[in-house]
């Protein structure tokens, strides 16, 4: 191909290179004040500008039998598609770590329900065995208060045997004086009057000898 004919097909191009920058300026202008200096390639109005463009330009190099046109064309296609995959991955990772963050919150939960499910079994545990040790305790000075009535019927009772006995004692021991008493006492009328026998029969003794 001549150098003339170079250059004149050259100026379909151009044209077309030409309209789709300065159609671009307004897209970029817009993405810079929407953006805020977050830009990235993979904006969806300037991927969908960039489709456009790579259709346009392919099929115009295949009319105008441009070559450079359509391999422009190709390499803006496939670098769209590359864009909107890696947009589409970006998406799909967002979707799962949403997912994950979802299935994390709700294992959180569940722990949490769980944690505090044990956590009132175990006050409730606790609450039980304090009311058996407060019913035991109860139960141990019921009996301690019963055995300790009992032990002092039992001592009452023993008591009141001594005392009986004590009082037994005291009554056999008066009789057997008062027994030993009453025979001293007709022991000393006995031999009163056997004194009393000796006076007289003395008496009668010397009544008989002054006849």
């Amino acid at each position: 191909m001549s150098t003339l004919q170079e250059t004149v097909q050259s100026i379909p191009r151009t044209l077309v290179r030409g309209y789709f920058d300065a159609a671009r300026f307004p897209l970029d202008a817009s993405e810079s004040i929407l953006r805020r200096g977050d830009k990235t390639d993979d904006w969806a109005p300037a991927l969908a500008f960039e489709s456009v463009e790579a259709n346009v330009k392919q099929v115009l190099g295949s009319l105008l039998r441009d070559e450079e046109l359509v391999s422009e064309g190709k390499l803006i296609q496939a670098k769209v598609a590359q864009l909107r995959k890696a947009a589409e991955l970006d998406v799909l990772a967002e979707q799962k770590k949403i997912e994950a963050d979802a299935e994390y919150q709700q294992r959180r939960q569940a722990d949490e329900r769980r944690r505090d499910q044990v956590e009132q079994q175990a006050d409730q545990r606790e609450m039980a065995l304090e009311r058996q040790k407060a019913e035991r305790q109860q139960q141990a000075d019921a009996k301690a208060r019963k055995d300790a009535e009992a032990a002092r019927k039992i001592e009452a009772a023993q008591q009141k045997a001594v005392d009986r006995q004590e009082r037994a004692a005291r009554t056999t021991q008066i009789a057997a004086e008062q027994q030993v008493l009453a025979d001293a006492t007709k022991a000393a009328k006995a031999t009163e009057n056997v004194l009393d026998l000796d006076r007289a029969l003395r008496t009668t003794k010397a009544a008989r000898k002054n006849r």
